[in-house]
């Protein structure tokens, strides 16, 4: 590998088509030129340093997963309470201090710097000086509409699947560990694994068609989001059947991908009652999902 290494920057929560185009040209100008393409993210997310309430797409750790798995050689998580307050050349130099820059490339809206008074214009006036290339990626529209990981977010609180799906360039999805529950699946014979998500969850309450990822194998599935009201609960869970699946898998690790939404969530009578309604959220789960 030549020496001077390629970064990116940005949050990539959500890792959407925007974040996508970024690193892909990145890893391109990486694999002409032979050198090392680092991303780097921020954590804390800065809305919520400043305060701001904010649930994010992905945990830390799907979001490192997911830059990963796009091609790039490593991923670098900075700490942002000590970088808050720097200057945006200040923020350049201590970006200088660690790493021999050849290339930056970001999003051509990005913005650096205590108050995020650094722009594109002066990061290209500090890499003419300080002899780093610097590209500003276009901005990816979806029906006039800029795409962005606040605008993703707005649309899984929604429930809006598809639009989310389009920007994201796939499903939304969530991992987790499948923890023990109170087996009240396997009493109206549709056994689901609970999931351990640890960080606020998007979507609305109700029942979805999923796809779930287990052991590098794809299984249809059935996905519960809330309390089981039917029972009296009133912690919401995640709580996921696979189909044509019989196999114990506590403790393991499942991701959820989710295709598309049913109904909300609902108390039934009794347990028949539930069981039938079940029934029939499978048979239109496979209908889909079988096409």
């Amino acid at each position: 590998m030549k020496k001077g290494v390629i970064l990116t920057l940005g949050n990539f929560d959500g890792l959407h088509v925007g974040h996508r185009k970024i690193l892909l040209n990145a890893i391109k100008k990486g694999e002409k030129e032979k050198r090392k393409v680092i991303a780097i993210t921020f954590w804390p997310h800065p809305h919520s340093f400043f305060g701001k309430k904010i649930k994010l797409i992905q945990t830390l750790e799907e979001r490192i997963s997911h830059i990963k798995r796009i091609g790039v050689d490593e991923v670098d998580v900075l700490d942002f309470d000590k970088i808050v307050n720097l200057s945006p050349e200040d923020f350049i130099n201590f970006l200088l201090e660690r790493y021999k820059i050849h290339s930056i490339f970001v999003g051509e809206e990005f913005r650096f710097g205590k108050k995020r008074e650094g722009d594109l214009k002066l990061l290209k006036r500090i890499g003419k000086r300080e002899g780093f290339y610097v590209k500003g990626v276009k901005i990816i529209k979806y029906m006039g509409e800029k795409v962005s990981s606040s605008l993703i977010r707005e649309y899984l609180s929604n429930g809006d699947l598809q639009r989310a799906r389009i920007m994201l360039g796939g499903f939304y999805s969530v991992k987790g560990k499948v923890v023990k529950g109170n087996k009240r699946g396997k009493r109206v014979k549709f056994p689901t694994a609970n999931i351990k998500y640890p960080q606020d969850f998007l979507l609305p309450n109700g029942v979805y068609i999923t796809k779930t990822l287990f052991n590098n194998k794809y299984y249809n599935s059935l996905t519960h989001v809330g309390p089981n009201l039917t029972f009296g609960e009133k912690e919401n869970k995640i709580e996921t059947f696979l189909i044509d699946f019989k196999s114990s898998i506590y403790n393991k690790e499942i991701e959820i991908f989710f295709v598309d939404y049913i109904r909300q969530i609902k108390k039934f009578n009794n347990k028949v009652e539930l069981s039938r309604a079940i029934s029939q959220d499978l048979s239109y789960a496979l209908s889909l999902l079988l096409i």
